[in-house]
């Protein structure tokens, strides 16, 4: 781009000669006339390189969006899978109690805990369906919304049957409570499936976004190409642009050095033909000076002849 610049600068800064004066011929004159009309070039040739400059741009400035909002949707799920691993844990752990009874036979120890996990594990899960109502886009939300509506389900028989196995085990119904506690890890197992269910449509919607992403990225691959090709396109047209203004300036100067050489020839006729006239002024001049005197020495003879006569 300096050179063209340069080119530009050079070229804008050539001066104009004077128009010639009537009668000289004008054919130089009304060549180098025509460079108040070349100047046009140089400004297309600034429009083309401020055009591939700001596609350069463009081009820079969108890639780095992409990769910003990739890195953003990267740790935004990241942190939402984390989340339902934590719901995952959770859950396992609430259930725990209603399973280690029968080993520690400990029922306020055991009942206490629940509780605790339990709310626990409650909290995770309402917080792990905020974040996913709020990050889930719409257009896959319902896909989403049907697997946290069975959690929900899966998670309201789970505690109804946690109850009934502390409360079978407290009656001391220990027959009944048994097949509670398999129903009871029955359910555990398939909120924790629906966990993962929701886990892989998550994973999936994440996938699907990074792909749109890396297509919108490979869009950009068709930009930089024709960037490619407008900074070739340019470096060609200013490398012809300044050959032919180089060319031209020279044909320029060498007309006017044979019109300077012309001008020095005229000039040196005119000394001659100066130079002639001064001659033939003398000559006169001569010629004057030696009529004057016959005229002079006629007179005298006449005036002489007078004289004797009278």
């Amino acid at each position: 781009m300096l050179p063209f610049a340069a080119i530009g600068v050079f070229w804008m800064s050539l001066p104009i000669p004077s128009q010639p004066a009537a009668g000289e011929p004008n054919g130089l004159f009304a060549r180098l006339g025509r460079r108040a009309r070349i100047h046009h070039v140089y400004f297309l040739l600034a429009a083309f390189d401020l055009a591939a400059v700001g596609t350069g741009l463009y081009l820079s400035h969108r890639m780095q969006e992409i990769l910003a909002a990739n890195i953003s949707s990267t740790v935004e799920w990241g942190a939402l899978q984390n989340t339902i691993s934590d719901v995952r844990r959770a859950a396992a752990t609430a259930n725990a109690p209603g399973n280690d009874i029968f080993a520690t036979h400990d029922l306020v120890n055991e009942l206490g805990k629940w509780d605790t996990q339990f709310e626990a594990f409650e909290h995770k899960l309402e917080d792990m369906k905020h974040q996913v109502q709020r990050r889930i886009p719409a257009d896959r939300r319902a896909e989403a919304m049907m697997h946290i509506e069975a959690i929900d389900t899966v998670f309201e028989q789970l505690a109804t049957t946690s109850t009934q196995v502390f409360d079978r085990y407290r009656r001391g119904q220990y027959d009944a409570a048994a097949p509670a506690m398999a129903v009871m890890n029955r359910q555990n197992a398939e909120l924790i499936g629906q966990l993962d269910d929701l886990s892989n449509v998550l994973h999936d919607i994440l996938v699907t976004r990074q792909k749109s992403e890396a297509t919108a990225a490979e869009s950009m691959r068709s930009m930089e190409f024709m960037l490619a090709g407008m900074l070739v396109v340019m470096v060609l047209a200013v490398t012809t642009f300044g050959h032919w203004i180089g060319k031209r300036s020279q044909r320029q100067y060498a007309d006017l050095d044979a019109a300077n050489q012309r001008q020095q020839e005229l000039m040196r006729d005119l000394g001659a033909s100066h130079a002639s006239v001064l001659d033939l002024n003398a000559e006169l001049d001569a010629l004057n000076r030696n009529l004057e005197e016959r005229i002079e020495a006629r007179t005298h003879e006449l005036s002489t002849a007078n004289d004797v006569i009278t």
